[in-house]
Order: C-alpha cells, then sequence, then structure tokens
C-alpha cells in the first residue's frame, strides 16, 4: 500500500514581504521536493509578494487578508479581526484539505490559530523574530508540538520547559543559484547595506559610520537598499534627510524600489548589517555565497553565521567601531582566500540542509511519521 505524501499546511500573515517570507517560499518548494505536499495560506498580497511568487513557482497558495499589529489597543483590535477573518478560510482547509500539521511561519502566524488546533493537528511553530513579546512565546509553548529556532538568541527566548521540542533550524537558502548571480555595474566596489526600511535595522548607524569612512577615505561610495513597509514613506524621507545633513549626497545611493537584491551584493566591495537585533541575517548569507566580506555589528544572526570565518569582521554597535571595521576590511574582496571562505560559510546555510531537517522534524511529531 502507497501512503499519500504527508499535507501540511503553512500559515503566513505578514503583509509584506520580508526574509521571513523569502526564507518560507524557498522551503515550501524544497519540501515540496522532499516530498511534502504544501498549502499555503498567505496574506501578501504586494506585487512580487508571497501570493504572487507561490503562483509563479506553481505552489497551492491562498490568501487572506491580515495587517502588522502595532503594540497598542488599536494593533490589538486589527488583531482579533484577522483572527476572525481567517477562521473560515482555515476551517474549510482543514474539513477539506485533510493537513496532517499545521507550519506557523512566525509567533505571530501560531497566534491566528485557534487554540484548540493544537488538540487536533500538530503545531510547529516557526520562530523568526527575536522582537516578538515574551507572553506570545508564554501562550504557546504548550501547544507548540515542535519549535522551530532561526538562531541562538531566538531560541533563548523560549521558556525552559520548551527544550526538548525546540530545535536550532537556521534559514536555507539558494546558495547555488545566489552564487551565479551577475553584478550590477552601478554598484561596483560600492559599500552596501540591504534591509527592509524600518529603524532596528541601523540604516542611521550606517550613515553615520559612512560619513567618518569618507573623511578618511574621499573615494569611498556606498548604496543602501531597502523597501518601505506598509508603504510608509516616512522612514526613507528621514534617512534622505541624515544623508543631507551628513553632507554625503554625492556618495550615497538609496535604492528603495529593489525586489532582489542580489546583483547589487555582487558588484558591492562588501555587505554591511548594522542590526544588532538582526535574528537571522538572510543578507550575510547572500553575501557569503557571492564570496563577499561582511562587516556587522555584534549580536544575533550575523554574529552567529559570521563567527570563526575569515570574510567576516564583528564589530561593536557604535559609528566609531563601525567605520573602523569597515576601513579594516576594504580590501579583503581581493583575497581569494576570503572570497572562499565566504563561500564555504554560506553552503552551511543551503536550503537541501534546511528541509531535510525540517522533514525529519515532521517524522517525529506525525503519529507513525517514521513511515511517510
Amino acid at each position: 500500500m502507497t501512503l499519500r505524501p504527508t499535507r501540511v499546511l503553512f500559515v503566513d500573515c505578514a503583509p509584506f514581504s520580508g526574509g521571513a517570507q523569502r526564507s518560507l517560499l524557498d522551503m515550501v518548494q524544497g519540501l515540496r521536493e522532499e516530498g511534502v505536499d504544501p498549502l499555503v495560506l498567505a496574506a501578501d498580497l504586494s506585487p512580487g509578494g508571497v501570493v504572487e511568487e507561490c503562483l509563479r513557482r506553481d505552489l497551492p497558495v491562498e490568501p487572506f487578508r491580515a495587517r502588522h499589529w502595532h503594540r497598542s489597543p488599536r494593533g490589538l483590535w486589527q488583531f482579533l479581526a484577522d483572527r476572525r477573518r481567517l477562521a473560515p478560510l482555515l476551517r474549510d482547509r482543514l474539513e477539506i484539505w485533510s493537513p496532517d500539521l499545521v507550519h506557523a511561519n512566525t509567533v505571530r502566524a501560531a497566534l491566528l490559530l485557534p487554540r484548540r488546533l493544537s488538540a487536533r493537528l500538530p503545531l510547529i511553530v516557526h520562530d523568526r523574530d527575536r522582537r516578538a513579546p515574551a507572553i506570545a512565546r508564554r501562550l504557546l509553548a504548550k501547544r507548540a508540538r515542535a519549535i522551530l529556532a532561526i538562531g541562538k538568541t531566538v531560541a533563548g527566548a523560549w521558556p525552559s520547559a520548551c527544550a526538548p521540542r525546540l530545535h536550532l533550524v537556521p534559514n536555507g537558502l539558494e546558495v547555488g543559484e545566489i552564487a551565479h548571480t551577475p553584478p550590477d555595474p552601478a554598484c561596483r566596489d560600492r559599500l552596501l547595506l540591504v534591509a527592509d526600511l524600518v529603524p532596528w535595522k541601523g540604516h542611521r548607524l550606517f550613515l553615520d559610520a559612512f560619513a567618518r569612512v569618507v573623511a578618511r577615505r574621499s573615494d569611498a561610495r556606498a548604496v543602501l537598499v531597502g523597501r518601505p513597509r506598509d508603504d510608509d514613506d516616512a522612514y526613507a524621507a528621514d534617512l534622505r534627510a541624515r544623508i543631507r545633513q551628513l553632507g554625503l549626497e554625492g556618495q550615497i545611493e538609496l535604492l528603495d524600489n529593489v525586489a532582489c537584491a542580489w546583483p547589487q551584493i555582487a558588484a558591492c566591495r562588501l555587505l554591511v548589517s548594522a542590526a544588532a537585533e538582526e535574528p537571522f541575517g538572510r543578507t550575510v548569507v547572500e553575501a557569503l555565497a557571492l564570496g563577499k566580506p561582511v562587516v556587522a555589528v555584534r549580536g544575533g544572526g550575523p554574529g552567529e553565521i559570521l563567527d570563526g570565518c575569515p570574510a567576516g569582521n564583528l564589530v561593536e554597535a557604535t559609528p566609531d567601531a563601525l567605520a573602523e571595521g569597515i576601513l579594516e576590511a576594504w580590501d579583503w574582496n581581493a583575497a581569494p582566500a576570503r572570497c572562499q571562505a565566504a563561500r564555504q560559510r554560506a553552503e552551511l546555510y543551503s536550503v537541501r540542509h534546511l528541509c531535510r531537517t525540517v522533514r525529519d522534524i515532521y517524522r517525529n511529531v506525525l503519529p507513525g511519521g517514521q513511515n511517510r
């Protein structure tokens, strides 16, 4: 008798595409190649977002509406409304499609799911966010059959009682595909920071550090690549004002409409990661896959990725320290041994390795899962 493939219902509630959503897409595609039958419920209807990209990749997807809930009474009201809105679609998919388990992509997505669901099906919570409220993790601690944490700092945020169900599962990327990306000539030899336009990503820290670099290297040029979230252009305007204030208009460019920054990374001198609270650091792995050195502030995912790597330079989160780190690594791009070390480190974060790990976790939580 031939058993049907394991059916996994993936739920993602972000109304925009960030690193968590890009990682989800690569994971779902890879898991399907490993024999998983997926269905994605997604709230990202933006151009090039999760729903559109699932359709492009021929991944089964159904859209629903959800917003980015802020920590406020209004945010709580929006969360409750979005939870009610998802309920009929979720109920129909459970009854008609009959998944074997539910995989919530982020703590926020898991909060949308009703408590009674975890009594019916195994719930996998994929934690990709250092900034998720502690109370959210406490609420989910007893419901989750398995918790996937993308880094040690993320794993450390869960209650100690979760340890037997907690798995360290770094994000996986298509490192081979990334490595063959042709460079964008307009970004050749530039310093590069790639991050969504939200304050915690450290753009202002980078600008202040870059001003110090320019004071010592007048030939320095930089590019910021990032898109605003929720169509909020105020932060981008604030960054442009800071660029003018620092007198850097002719030496730095802000690109806020780039869907994929691989060509810019392929051309850059080095990549900078300035977010001290970065849970993983997808762009760090992308840069390593392209043989590029990375300067990153200590803490979070980038520190874990770059630990002991000759292509990485970890510094404190101050303008002076970041500037010194950039100047120290200025010519690393021309050192073949460092470029090779970068590519070797990136191989540790392949999507194939991720999918095999996740597949094993599925087998362990399913009844008789070793046979599926």
